[in-house]
């Protein structure tokens, strides 16, 4: 996020980054916060990629933002491939003597070019018993959150080039154990509860083949 919280990515020479890991490193942060810091600036990091392909999408003032539910365990023929074809710039904007890139996109609302100022991030959709939906109850479920702005489908049955638990999605997980970062759910009663994810206790297997254990949610022991 940029200054003013809009998305935002940045290339980092190599002494921008060695003047950052010095910085870190002479502070009087603790370790641990110290190592918060490296983990987030490692992501900035990964982000550079990203430019490369948002340049793309800038030259061709396109990008499709359509979703492909099979990267959360739906098949193509359960949920084939909806195309959302939007208008994209990528504006340079100066700072500090370096250069940020600031992603614009189409607001379909508004039907004008507007500034990304984040997305929504869910952790999982589960059954009251905390075991996998139907493909088609799923579906249902992710189009109705699509329309209301959800971006992104759940991290729970996220796959990545064929693997359904990796280092990455552990990690996110993981960040919601008890004595973490809680999480928020929205129950079948109503209810928003403040909840934990406990992947110890959990069994993951596959997108139609897990339990989730909640700890303090609706599902909960």
């Amino acid at each position: 996020m940029g200054r003013d919280r809009t998305v935002a990515a940045k290339r980092f020479s190599p002494k921008e980054r060695a003047g950052i890991l010095k910085r870190i490193a002479d502070s009087n942060l603790t370790n641990e916060q110290k190592q918060v810091i490296i983990d987030r600036l490692a992501l900035r990091l990964m982000e550079e990629p990203e430019i490369v392909a948002m340049e793309g999408f800038a030259r061709r003032r396109q990008v499709d933002v359509g979703k492909n539910y099979r990267d959360n365990g739906l098949t193509a023929e359960e949920a084939p491939f909806i195309s959302d074809k939007r208008e994209f710039q990528l504006r340079e904007v100066k700072h500090d003597g370096s250069v940020e890139y600031v992603p614009l996109m189409e607001n379909k609302l508004t039907g004008k070019i507007a500034r990304i100022t984040g997305d929504i991030d869910g952790l999982y959709i589960i059954t009251p018993a905390g075991t996998a939906l139907t493909a088609e109850k799923h579906l249902e479920i992710l189009r109705d959150l699509w329309k209301t702005g959800w971006q992104n489908p759940e991290t729970l049955t996220w796959i990545k080039e064929g693997e359904f638990m990796f280092k990455s999605k552990e990690k996110i997980l993981a960040k919601h154990a008890p004595g973490g970062e809680p999480g928020i759910e929205w129950s079948p009663d109503g209810v928003e509860r403040a909840v934990y994810i406990n992947l110890k206790q959990s069994t993951l297997v596959g997108p139609r083949q897990f339990w989730l254990d909640v700890v303090g949610g609706y599902t909960a022991r």
